[in-house]
């Protein structure tokens, strides 16, 4: 199939929008101990997407410590000497051994994500844009939720910075009411900002002419529910997160170099639209994220309550009700309800039990810990370790008679012991909660069907209008 990436717009003529796209992709974590290699594979990956695009589209890359030399990526190293591993074990948080810091490998980034200097930024970005301006800004990092208040959820930046749902909103109010800002958030807890599209207004038209920007947008979760893709894997093959499966969709490759699992042009018009990227996201995806776009989150929040208690009914006639039937089919699951709900039970049950099992192994990892660092302390007083400096300077001369006491040491072979049964079971979660998700997917797109059929039969005019302008702001693509 040929893949080509028009731009289209319900407002201004498709030329002059492909002249006036920026994109901003922005990246990284909020400190070197959470800024994981994945997110940085990711970026990088990005990157060489829309590099390939820089002749047509302007293009701005921000990622953790920016141009300096500090250290901004966590990694796993296989080159890592024994010795480290074994200190490693002892000192580091849930035992995790083999890491090490580097300095991120984009070949040009625009700066830093500190905070004040990315609001500094973006704030002079978005300030000097032209009328009609279309803006792709593209987040994959962390996510932050204010659990007293997820409205308040924000992204996690570096030098453990933080940036809000609404402080987000003001940055791009600076740019110029006449464009169209478009939002791939890949973070944990990213549904929360949904409301961007409220917070500018969007939607509201005066005599079918924007009142005020236009904002849509793409989250990988809800407010309150954490995503993949922050580990240290290394593997693209094994990277199921929301960006690997939304770019792919538009790129018409998996990031591998091979087919896609199926044609995401929906329409067969040649072309691959963000909401059609969306929806391949949703059908393929085999991961723990209910993603969203902003004109499902509007349908849902739109739900009226005397709604809320009705059985859903079919909607054949929805893309959503098709996109239930094929996640069910791909995940050799039943796509009626009452079936679903007789397996969802004993998957609730297996994953609370393998939940309970690995907070159980993480108390005991960390008294096996607390007893050989006891034990140490008692014959090198003053000894500490941590990834970035090492072993203690004054203990260094004994590094090696230290490795050997932690060797022979009775709890150190209980730990390993304990390792054995504790990271296959962190595997056996993710897969259990992956399966649990197929299952409340699809749950979830029978559900959003039904409310498209409701809206069209209960919905006021500015409601439906409402929605429709979402829809159509996520039906365009970019490359």
């Amino acid at each position: 199939m040929k893949y080509i990436f028009v731009l289209i717009s319900t407002f201004i003529c498709s030329a002059t929008f492909a002249d006036n796209q920026k994109i901003w992709l922005i990246g990284g974590g909020n400190i070197r101990h959470n800024s994981q290699e994945q997110i940085e594979k990711n970026v990088l990956w990005l990157d060489k997407i829309f590099r390939n695009s820089s002749e047509k589209y302007d293009y701005n890359v921000y990622f953790g410590s920016g141009n300096s030399a500090d250290t901004d990526v966590l990694y796993w190293s296989e080159d890592l000497p024994e010795n480290e591993i074994v200190l490693q074990r002892v000192f580091n948080k849930k035992s995790q051994s083999g890491l090490s810091y580097k300095h991120h490998s984009l070949t040009s980034v625009n700066g830093s994500t500190k905070k004040i200097e990315l609001i500094q930024s973006l704030s002079s970005d978005f300030e000097q844009l032209s009328d009609n301006t279309s803006i792709l800004f593209v987040y994959n990092g962390h996510g932050g939720r204010e659990y007293n208040n997820e409205k308040n959820n924000y992204l996690k930046l570096w030098g453990d910075t933080r940036l809000s749902v609404s402080e987000l909103g003001d940055l791009f109010n600076k740019a110029p009411r006449s464009s169209t800002v478009r939002f791939v958030l890949t973070q944990c807890y990213s549904g929360a900002f949904y409301d961007l599209v409220s917070l500018s207004e969007s939607q509201k038209t005066v005599n079918g002419t924007p009142h005020s920007q236009i904002r849509c947008g793409f989250m990988a979760e809800s407010e309150i529910r954490q995503s993949e893709g922050c580990t240290l894997e290394t593997n693209p093959n094994e990277f199921r997160d929301y960006t690997t499966y939304f770019f792919a969709a538009l790129k018409g490759k998996n990031r591998t170099g091979s087919e896609l699992i199926s044609d995401p042009d929906i329409n067969g018009d040649n072309s691959v639209s963000f909401r059609e990227a969306h929806l391949y996201t949703l059908k393929t995806a085999r991961n723990k994220d209910l993603s969203r776009s902003t004109s499902e989150v509007y349908l849902e929040k739109w739900q009226p309550w005397y709604l809320r208690w009705q059985e859903t009914v079919n909607n054949e006639e929805s893309i959503y009700w098709q996109l239930a039937l094929d996640v069910a089919f791909l995940g050799n699951l039943p796509a009626a309800p009452h079936e679903l709900s007789k397996i969802r039970p004993s998957l609730v049950t297996k994953l609370a039990a393998t939940e309970k099992n690995l907070s159980l192994y993480e108390h005991n990892i960390k008294l096996l810990q607390t007893g050989i660092q006891g034990d140490l302390h008692k014959k090198w007083p003053h000894l500490s370790y941590s990834i970035e400096t090492g072993i203690s300077e004054d203990d260094y001369s004994n590094k090696q008679n230290i490795v050997s006491f932690i060797k022979k040491h009775r709890q150190y072979i209980e730990l390993l012991d304990l390792l054995k049964l504790y990271l296959p079971s962190l595997t056996q979660h993710l897969e259990l909660e992956r399966d649990l998700t197929q299952i409340d997917k699809i749950f979830r797109l029978r559900r959003i069907a039904w409310l498209e059929q409701q809206l069209y039969k209960y919905a006021s005019e500015d409601e439906i209008n409402q929605y429709n302008d979402l829809l159509n702001c996520e039906k365009t693509g970019f490359l």
